[in-house]
């Protein structure tokens, strides 16, 4: 099987994090699991799987892995709390569920949260549905998440129009966001200027309310052209991006600034 094939055929993995007591074992096997898997992802927790190495390494390696985290904050557990905490550094797309909210942490309370009560049903159907909704909008904004954080990570392409010898020309370059944590975002702008060819810059940035402001620099292969540049961009209702860039180039010794369109790429 080639990775390409592979990697379509992949289920989308998600992690429980929970207390591990009897009590939490049938919300796991017949409301978590089962809603998970309906929803097309694959579903585990961390006791039913064997490995080496302590639990703890391997419950973060895991949380690092997945692509949506469901946490059960019923009990007050502080574990829960702090992978919960921690699944939310890394900007993951976090779905709280508790039997009641009473209780529940403050900063918590803040977030929606699946209210199940004493029925598992109602768990299943409500998770399966939010679930569904991160697997096919994966570009939305968390909504478990007060400050509308969206998942930015993967190819983006941005196009402008440059005025060249009294004419428009359309320019694309290919943003490539490859890490996120929380609402800072790490990556590389790839141009496809014939003056910049193959050029590569570094990418850092922030999101912030609706706002996306990256900054690019020079990075190890790139055509020495480019000095330093930035993205002032707003987030749209489609999950695109408008807005501007602002670069330097040394060679034409000016800043230039292009109104820019930045939309995801689906691979």
């Amino acid at each position: 099987m080639t990775q390409e094939r592979m990697r379509r055929e992949r289920k989308p993995y998600i992690i429980a994090l929970m207390p591990f007591k009897a009590d939490f074992d049938d919300i796991y096997t017949l409301g978590i699991k089962p809603a998970c898997e309906a929803a097309g992802g694959r579903c585990v927790r961390i006791d039913e799987e064997w490995f080496g190495g302590d639990i703890v390494s391997r419950l973060y390696t895991e949380i690092s892995a997945a692509d949506i985290v469901v946490s059960d904050v019923s009990d007050q557990n502080p574990n829960v709390f702090y992978e919960t905490g921690y699944a939310h550094a890394l900007g993951k797309p976090v779905i709280l569920v508790t039997r009641t909210s009473d209780g529940t942490a403050f900063d918590l309370r803040q977030q929606q949260q699946i209210v199940y009560g004493s029925s598992i049903q109602s768990l299943r159907n409500t998770l399966e549905n939010r679930v569904k909704f991160f697997l096919e909008h994966p570009e939305q904004a968390d909504p478990t998440d007060p400050r509308g954080i969206p998942n930015l990570l993967g190819r983006w392409k941005s196009t402008w129009l440059s005025q060249e010898e009294g004419r428009y020309v359309e320019n694309t370059e290919v943003i490539t966001i490859r890490r996120q944590r929380a609402q800072n975002v790490y990556g590389d702008v790839v141009s496809d200027d014939q003056d910049m060819a193959n050029c590569a810059c570094d990418l850092k940035g922030t999101y912030i309310e609706g706002y996306l402001q990256l900054l690019w620099s020079p990075g190890a292969n790139n055509s020495d052209l480019i000095d330093y540049g930035c993205y002032f961009l707003k987030r749209q209702s489609d999950g695109s991006f408008r807005g501007y860039a602002v670069g330097h180039f040394w060679n034409r010794d000016r800043v230039e600034t292009y109104e820019q369109t930045v939309i995801r790429i689906k691979d």
